[in-house]
């Protein structure tokens, strides 16, 4: 019996998860994976690059990680690398507000809700009123009465003010958590998105979530581990492969054209386009333009961007591993190099995951560093700021949390700006948001725009993967094309 085939296209996050899970020894059927890139290299919005100025991996953008996000976890397992992330606890950072006054948000998982409650009584950058109102939001949001499909049609923003957030606690503290999460102002994105994501993370019945980071670059965390597994199993891995053109006889994809390529697909073989929405709607059929599927997903395709600032300064400034502004042009500031010491791992937890001791109290709370990333979230596309205007915002960020008003000599620097880096998913667009089927036999789609209930997150893009491959597998072992 032939082996059937599937063609994945697009090697992003979700095109590789979705590659491993297929091709996993214990699925017990031989599938062949073909895996098409466009680019010459994988990773798509998790990507890195060698900076040529210092030899390092530097990434296209900062990306946090939570604890209870177990797809991407489960992943970085089968990639070997999860004991590269690292969760701090507490977990504490450091917020400026605009008069550069430094306020600690601290939050200890281990207290579960008494953890949670403390960290908010705690925090100095809000008046007490606006930290009770935080209570109250968070117990309103809590509550299993409350539906997120019930809320949809409202903004984050909105929604906030209803559950008796304070002004003030939304431009000082949620605004910042809001457009972290789901790369778009409160006032703009679903207030569905923003309880989905609460609830999972900070209002969960243990408590909130621990909150972490890659201690090596995307390229060494995902990237070429997945290669090396890919390599391993048997994964067809093609880069500068663009799919130009896919072709469908009745209700089945017959042959797509890659690069310079025509790809004939057997009755049993199945295409998954890993594609954010304003990729697919350029490959869709011709046939499918005018059809409800690719009209919603083309209501998708606009998108938000990220500004990543690098920087290289000559001599080492003192900063916190994370920092972040209250209404601040910049958002956060990362010390890349204070985030990149494993050595300075105290305690191992009984799963094997590192947690960092990275306490206030003890005056270690800052490290000398000459490396920082700097990040500007949901970027409109308008924006139209030059190279110099982002880089004298990171400057100038950069000397308010250091508290020098003259900084070492810079290096270097690389400012990366993602224009289409998430889809924007305001309210109602949950409506638009595909599931894996699109209604042709052998044709379904994964990624973060998905269905998943996500933000476009590094969660999401995973959890579509594994969805799709626990949904698509048993069809590859009975040999069947759904008609």
């Amino acid at each position: 019996m032939t082996v059937p085939t599937v063609y994945i296209v697009g090697a992003g996050l979700s095109g590789m998860a979705l590659a491993e899970s297929l091709s996993r020894p214990e699925r017990g059927k031989p599938v062949r994976i073909v895996l098409l890139e466009g680019r010459p290299s994988p990773g798509g919005r998790v990507s890195s690059y060698r900076e040529s100025h210092t030899g390092q991996w530097a990434d296209n953008g900062q990306h946090l990680f939570m604890d209870v996000y177990s797809s991407m976890l489960s992943f970085l397992d089968r990639l070997g690398t999860r004991n590269r992330v690292v969760f701090p606890t507490p977990f504490s950072i450091e917020l400026l507000d605009e008069k550069n006054q430094s306020h600690r948000f601290s939050l200890d998982p281990k207290l579960g809700k008494i953890g949670g409650l403390l960290g908010v009584l705690s925090f100095s950058g809000l008046s007490l009123g606006s930290r009770i109102s935080m209570l109250k939001a968070g117990a309103r949001m809590s509550s299993g009465g409350l539906k997120e499909e019930s809320v949809d049609h409202l903004d984050a923003r909105t929604f906030l003010l209803q559950c008796g957030a304070t002004k003030e606690s939304i431009d000082r503290f949620w605004e910042l958590l809001v457009v972290s999460a789901t790369n778009l102002p409160s006032s703009d994105v679903s207030a569905a998105l923003l309880l989905r994501i609460l609830r999972e993370t900070l209002l969960g019945s243990g408590g909130p979530s621990l909150i972490g980071w890659s201690i090596v670059s995307h390229r060494d965390l995902v990237i070429d581990p997945a290669l090396a597994l890919f390599e391993r199993r048997g994964v067809d891995v093609r880069l500068k492969s663009a799919v130009g053109r896919i072709c469908l006889e009745g209700n089945q994809v017959t042959s797509i054209v890659a690069g310079e390529n025509k790809l004939e697909l057997s009755p049993n073989d199945h295409l998954v386009l890993a594609m954010p929405p304003w990729s697919l709607e350029k490959v869709f059929p011709i046939e499918m333009m005018q059809g409800e599927l690719c009209q919603n997903i083309m209501r998708l395709s606009f998108s938000s961007g990220i500004v990543s600032i690098h920087l290289w300064f000559s001599r080492p400034l003192a900063l916190p591993a994370i920092g972040g502004f209250m209404n601040g042009p910049v958002h956060w500031v990362f010390n890349k190099d204070l985030m990149a010491r494993p050595e300075r791992s105290t305690e191992i937890s009984p799963d094997g995951a590192s947690y960092l001791d990275i306490s206030y109290e003890d005056g270690r709370n800052r490290l000398e560093g000459t490396f920082l990333s700097l990040t500007i979230s949901g970027v409109d596309a308008k924006d139209e700021r030059s190279e110099e205007e982002w880089l004298q915002s990171a400057l100038e960020a950069v000397r308010r949390f250091s508290g020098q008003p003259v900084l070492p000599d810079l290096l270097h620097h690389r400012v990366i700006r993602e224009r289409m880096s998430t889809p924007i998913l305001g309210p109602g667009q949950s409506l638009y948001r595909p599931s894996n089927q699109t209604g042709v036999s052998n044709m379904w789609l994964c990624g973060d725009a998905t269905d998943t209930g996500l933000p476009a997150t590094m969660e999401g893009a995973v959890r579509s993967a594994h969805l799709l491959g626990d949904l698509l597998f048993p069809k590859l072992s009975r040999g069947e094309v759904r008609s």
